[in-house]
């Protein structure tokens, strides 16, 4: 599903999203998309991404992640090397975004 929305809010500050009247004029909200695909253990997920530019460019990202999850699904091209630059790039995001220090790492493991 792809889908427009913005961060408008209304009288009592809830947010508007799919329903703001300013949605057809360019410019305004920004494209998402949502979807469902089994994780590794084989359970369905829900994906939803956001802040596209244009309807096609959050449909190309669908389609990129789509893809990306049957990979992921059956494991093929998940390297040891390819776990731990995973691992160490979600963990050092979440130092970033707290402000903790990040150690240099190597290109090679």
């Amino acid at each position: 599903m792809i889908f427009k929305r913005c961060g408008c809010r209304d009288a009592s500050r809830r947010r508007l999203g799919q329903s703001c009247p300013r949605l057809g004029e360019r410019g305004h909200g920004s494209w998402y998309f949502q979807c469902w695909a089994p994780n590794l253990f084989g359970r369905s997920e829900r994906i939803r991404r956001g802040g596209f530019a244009s309807q096609v460019a959050a449909r190309a990202a669908r389609e990129d992640c789509l893809a990306e999850s049957v990979a992921r699904r059956s494991g093929d091209g998940w390297t040891v090397e390819r776990w731990m630059r995973h691992w160490l790039d979600t963990r050092t995001r979440s130092a970033r975004r707290l402000g903790w220090p990040i150690p240099a790492t190597s290109n090679s493991f």
